[in-house]
């Protein structure tokens, strides 16, 4: 419990002091000249000494003040002020052998008794400046300032009693003082007297009675010590007078939490979350606290909603505001306005990486590539080091079909990747689709089999690579062992499916390839016009032409299909 008197008298010896010179003083001898004469030299050293105090030059007056003392060794405005340039250079030991010298040989100095005290304190001598403080209270009774200093100080040792005597001194030359009593009324509570801890803020009401604040400490102190009633009793008496307090509201709120009156807590809620007063941390960390209902019942739902409308009213430019929203629509499986206020959060947010993760993360996840670019590029431009950023921007202008911009940033984000081989393999992973884009194939196998030696088991990598060769009727055993590895890793995914089914058809073997080609039908193949026109190609190897004519102008519907899809359906049969 520091006080600010103290840190002003803390402020007020350090700031004689300032900083090092490079100018150099010779230590001589004492000055062997007459009395009247080092009286003049010593009165010139000490002007030239503080002056060079004054401007910083700590240094040279230490030097002088030295010489001061080969003239006059008991002269205390010297030792004062060397003692005050020891304790600027942290040398606290050396700063207390000065003062203790200098109030030595001026002991009815007031100031020099006041800097022996503060260093002491600096020193972790407390007692040693009690009895200080003591000696300045009796000489200067009315310096209420020393009251205070020696209350802090019995404080400092945790001699809480002691420390409220000087307090109580206090109050009687000043009178009745709300930081004063509140400070009484905390060493009451540190001794346990909750009886006169209580008094001291009856004393504030009863001086200021329109004054809230102290209405919610004494209500306060009674939930601390149990008596909720009597603490419901003041909340209720701020309430008639500020209704709109967002402060007592929260409280109330809790209050009736705590009683396991959901209905009637949460009553106080909307005054709390319209008032300025209550800090936008307190408000969410309350919407957490209401998560675990918020699935459960669709009333609470609502009210978390709105209570969240009542945040951005309140705090329009906080991005917390936007992102606790945008949390909630997420768990509301709601992330197309998720998104809403993602992007809004991070217009009033550059430096929260995890902002800017969900933002780029959402994006991807729903498709919006434009966006993506445009919010990954300027995540890269705030995180240059964050090497997920440079992956997304890469994945977006893939999607736009920009393979030479993927590819560019693609390998300048890889190579800022120190350990996450996983990561890196990934990277790989996307730079071999790339290259294959652009029909660089040696890049594309190099990148490939650089992201299967660091994850031989990405099983994305072992289907692209496998059907990439595949159209290019290469390496087709190695596309055939790295297509049945991804097929162990998933069973079920219709493009590994179909990749597997496509080797066999370009290997002749029909019969096998439409069996698989019909397994990815079954698990999400129906969907693809790839896959629709693997099928109908092979139907027709089968010399089922019909058939897969239908299966072809199925896959026209469908927007993934090849340029011979409309030959083959004009001409009705298959063209390599």
């Amino acid at each position: 419990m520091k006080l600010l008197f103290y840190s002003i008298l803390i402020a007020l010896i350090v700031s004689f002091y300032g900083c090092n010179s490079t100018k150099k003083i010779s230590k001589n001898d004492p000055i062997k000249i007459e009395s009247s004469i080092q009286q003049t030299q010593l009165k010139a050293l000490l002007i030239e000494a503080t002056t060079e105090k004054i401007l910083g030059n700590l240094n040279d007056a230490d030097s002088l003040f030295n010489l001061c003392l080969k003239i006059d060794p008991k002269n205390s405005a010297s030792l004062y002020e060397l003692s005050g340039i020891a304790l600027q250079k942290n040398n606290k030991q050396k700063a207390l052998e000065y003062a203790i010298k200098s109030v030595k040989h001026q002991k009815e100095n007031e100031w020099y008794k006041l800097n022996l005290a503060l260093i002491y304190i600096a020193n972790n001598k407390e007692k040693e400046a009690i009895s200080i403080f003591e000696q300045l209270i009796i000489e200067h009774p009315n310096r209420y300032e020393y009251l205070y200093s020696l209350s802090d100080s019995y404080i400092n040792i945790g001699e809480y009693e002691k420390a409220i005597s000087p307090l109580s001194k206090l109050e009687q030359l000043i009178g009745l003082n709300p930081e004063l009593l509140i400070q009484k009324h905390r060493l009451y509570l540190q001794i346990g007297e909750i009886d006169k801890a209580v008094n001291e803020i009856q004393k504030l009401i009863n001086s200021a009675p329109n004054e809230v604040r102290f209405y919610g400490i004494l209500a306060e102190l009674y939930e601390l010590i149990g008596a909720n009633d009597k603490a419901l009793i003041q909340y209720n008496k701020i309430r008639s007078i500020e209704p709109n307090n967002g402060i007592v509201n929260i409280s109330l709120y809790q209050f009736y939490m705590q009683k396991g009156n959901f209905d009637k807590a949460t009553s106080f809620l909307f005054p709390a979350f319209n008032s300025k007063e209550v800090n936008i941390e307190s408000k969410i960390d309350i919407l957490l606290q209401l998560f675990t209902k918020f699935q459960q019942d669709n009333k609470v739902k609502k009210m978390i909603f709105d209570l969240c409308e009542s945040l951005l009213k309140v705090h329009p430019e906080n991005s917390k505001s936007f992102t606790i929203l945008a949390d909630f629509y997420l768990q509301d499986n709601q992330p197309e306005k998720a998104l809403i206020y993602f992007k809004k959060a991070s217009e009033f947010d550059q430096q929260s990486f995890a902002l800017w993760s969900q933002l780029v993360l959402l994006e991807s996840s729903l498709d919006k590539i434009p966006d993506l670019i445009e919010d990954s590029r300027k995540a890269i431009e705030l995180f240059p080091n964050q090497t997920s950023f440079y992956y997304f921007n890469g994945y977006a202008y893939y999607r736009s079909n920009k393979y030479i911009e993927a590819i560019s940033i693609l390998n300048t984000g890889k190579e800022l990747i120190l350990d996450d081989y996983y990561l890196l393999a990934d990277f790989y992973q996307l730079l071999g689709d790339a290259y294959q884009k652009t029909n660089n194939y040696s890049k594309s196998d190099e990148s490939f089999d650089a992201c299967l030696d660091l994850n031989p088991k990405s099983a994305i990598a072992l289907n692209n690579y496998s059907y990439y060769l595949a159209l290019r009727k290469s390496s087709l055993d190695k596309a055939k062992k790295m297509i049945l590895k991804a097929i162990e890793i998933n069973a079920e995914n219709a493009s590994y499916l179909d990749t597997y089914g496509w080797i066999l058809f370009l290997e002749g073997n029909y019969s096998d390839s439409e069996y698989w080609l019909l397994k990815s039908l079954d698990y999400g193949g129906i969907n693809s016009g790839t896959v629709l026109e693997h099928y109908g190609d092979v139907l027709y190897q089968l010399n089922r032409s019909s058939e897969a004519l239908k299966y072809w102008e199925m896959a026209q519907e469908k927007e993934d299909y090849s340029e011979l899809l409309l030959e083959k359906i004009k001409q009705k049969k298959y063209i390599e």
